[in-house]
């Protein structure tokens, strides 16, 4: 096993026992962050250490919250790494990569990576908070709105082609459409509520957050939610995305499966499931804007980050996390230019909180590095729609320019000013009576408090706001209205401050904390899921004890454990049995000498035998009773069972 020297400096300030440690490693190269059980860890005993200990060490690990245990409805146990922490276990066994410079040097683009999944979700999101998001009986979104979806979102299904995504109404919903709206209700961007809208306060935060900490809370999803439940596959997709891979530098597929071969992340040939998720994810990445795709001489599969998202905390090679995370994140440029001709050029800086309402006032043209927007009289009638004026659009345009507004649009918009918003259609609720009688109970009891506005001598018009209380009033009087009218509101563009601190203004811890991408202690809320569904089991707080790790503990003479002492043959046979039955390590005294050893087997004949493997050389012997003096049967020490 290959470990960097810091991660057993960084897992002793944790609080691991050195036990603890020497397990931590075996965990991390064969399990990566999946879950095991504590039987499954005895498999890993090698180079001297027994299942007996391993077991020791797990539940130190437990113990020091590197490694957390949810129980199965049925009582089965399962153990893994904490999220936050495998990635920067993973890295501290990582070495650097040594790439064939002469191959990487002839890699050729073959696709550039997309603009960025932050925009395919900003766009999706504007859409939304426009239209709302309505559900057929089957509880579908309708098929036009889902192709009307499809043309904001730039990543492409042939993106996800290679990535096996479950999700539910497969055949309704491309894959494209389903990973964007499965982003947006992880991130707690959307809600369901009958139909789906924006969840405002949620939005609101995440619109102040510049696009790379966008970034980094999508890639979190990828990695906790989009990856088999296979622990090869887990590493490779961390990896790639550790301090050993530089952003903007080319490498070939190969070299990285080598590299990660090289420190025992990857055993054997890897199938061909797993070479097709490999190259599918880096097309997901490209498609998703954090990789370019290239080719090597050979046609091998090459690629590079354009923008690698940064795991918060990560440790480096020297056992140090790595605190470049508490530095202040770059301004973000908050200005847009208005032209003569009605666009407006958008830099890629300009914060998505300005974004949002720019979306309602103007036309998105192109969206890329610098994106452009066109302002109409149909774009600001479309504003009014959502209760902004066009001396809102004015006001908001001043406010935002670099170079404030030229004076052909501001006469434009107060013309349209002039002219549109004069009159409106409006939906009410009418009240009917059928009689006279009904009608002057209703006003009495009304007393002008304006609840009411009586507009007949049988009707009524019902304030949506005190329609609900209309309900109450109308059971109090006996007249309990025969059909129960429902009323949806028009759909109103929410609003949200342009003034509000930029994320540029904060550290990108601060802005992580913020970002609803966050992992929390929330449940995921997407629709994907690929891997081991570990959220949904208990949480095991109860400790093991001693007699659960070693069962018949308390059942055994204690002496067996205590020293060495000279037994009969079989006695000797059945303290032997007990130590291969808990795979734990024996004492034996050797013609004056102690050593000690692990058994392996017994092997039967006349007389017994048992295979031993000698420690600390590692030597294999076939031991018969009279080849000892005297025997102890070895239970693990460590620190989890003191205090």
């Amino acid at each position: 096993m290959i470990m960097q020297s810091g991660t057993f400096k960084w897992a002793e300030e944790l609080g691991a026992s050195e036990l603890g440690m020497r397990t931590l490693g075996l965990i991390v190269q064969s399990y990566a962050g999946q879950p095991f059980k504590l039987e499954q860890i005895e498999k890993l005993a090698r180079d001297g250490i027994s299942g007996a200990e391993l077991r020791i060490g797990v539940l130190s690990l437990v113990k020091s919250g590197i490694l957390c245990a949810v129980k199965k409805t049925w009582g089965e146990r399962l153990y893994f790494i904490t999220a936050p922490l495998f990635p920067r276990l993973q890295a501290c066994i990582l070495g650097p990569v040594y790439p064939h410079e002469e191959a990487v040097n002839r890699v050729s683009l073959e696709r550039e990576g997309r603009p960025g999944i932050e925009m395919d979700l900003f766009r999706v999101l504007v859409w939304i908070g426009q239209n709302g998001l309505l559900i057929t009986a089957k509880g579908t979104i309708h098929q036009k709105t889902i192709s009307r979806l499809g043309g904001l979102i730039q990543l492409a299904a042939d993106d996800l082609k290679h990535i096996p995504l479950h999700y539910p109404h497969k055949e309704v919903y491309p894959a494209n459409t389903a990973v964007v709206l499965d982003l947006l209700l992880a991130l707690g961007l959307i809600e369901r509520r009958g139909s789906w809208t924006v969840n405002e306060p949620a939005v609101a935060e995440w619109l102040r957050l510049p696009s790379d900490v966008m970034r980094l809370a999508v890639y979190k999803q990828l990695l906790t939610r989009y990856i088999p439940a296979d622990p090869s596959l887990q590493h490779y997709a961390y990896a790639i995305s550790t301090e050993h891979i530089q952003e903007g530098t080319w490498y070939l597929l190969e070299d990285i499966i080598c590299w990660m071969k090289g420190y025992h992340m990857l055993t054997g040939p890897l199938a061909e499931g797993q070479t097709t998720f490999m190259l599918g994810w880096l097309e997901m990445l490209c498609g998703l804007g954090f990789v370019d795709l290239g080719l090597g001489e050979k046609g091998q599969a090459a690629f590079r980050w354009r923008g690698k998202p940064k795991l918060e905390g990560q440790i480096t090679t020297a056992g140090k996390a790595d605190r470049n995370f508490e530095q202040p994140l770059a301004p973000v440029e908050r200005k847009f230019y208005v032209q003569p001709d009605f666009e407006i050029l958008v830099p890629s800086g300009v914060s998505y909180l300005l974004r949002w309402e720019l979306e309602l006032f103007a036309q998105g043209l192109t969206y890329d590095a610098m994106s452009v927007y066109k302002i109409s009289r149909e774009s600001t009638a479309h504003a009014l729609k959502h209760r902004r004026t066009p001396a809102d659009a004015a006001a908001f345009l001043e406010q935002g320019s670099a170079s404030g507004i030229p004076a052909n649009l501001r006469s434009a918009l107060e013309q349209w000013g002039r002219e549109l918003g004069r009159t409106s259609i409006e939906e009410r609720v009418l009240l009917r009576c059928s009689d006279e009688e009904a009608a002057e109970r209703i006003n009495r009891y009304d007393g002008g408090q304006s609840k009411l506005e009586r507009i007949g001598p049988l009707d009524f018009i019902v304030h949506e706001q005190d329609l609900k209380e209309m309900y109450k009033v109308l059971n109090h009087l006996d007249l309990t209205p025969r059909k129960t009218v429902h009323s949806e509101s028009a759909i109103i563009y929410p609003r949200f401050d342009p003034a509000l601190q930029a994320a540029g203004d904060l550290s990108v811890e601060e802005a992580v904390e913020i970002n609803p991408g966050h992992p929390g202690p929330r449940e995921p809320q997407g629709w994907i899921f690929s891997g081991t569904a570990i959220h949904i089991y208990e949480r095991d707080e109860e400790p093991l004890s001693l007699a659960d790790l070693f069962p018949g503990s308390e059942e055994i003479p204690q002496a067996w454990c205590k020293e060495l002492r000279s037994y009969h043959a079989s006695t000797a046979k059945a303290l032997i049995q007990q130590a291969l039955a808990w795979r734990t390590k024996i004492r034996l005294g050797i013609r004056g000498k102690v050593t000690e050893g692990l058994p392996i087997r017994l092997l039967n004949g006349n007389p017994w035998k048992v295979q031993v493997l000698m420690l600390p050389s590692l030597q294999s012997q076939d031991l018969s009773h009279s080849d000892w003096d005297t025997l102890q049967l070895l239970l693990p020490e460590d620190p989890y069972f003191k205090g």
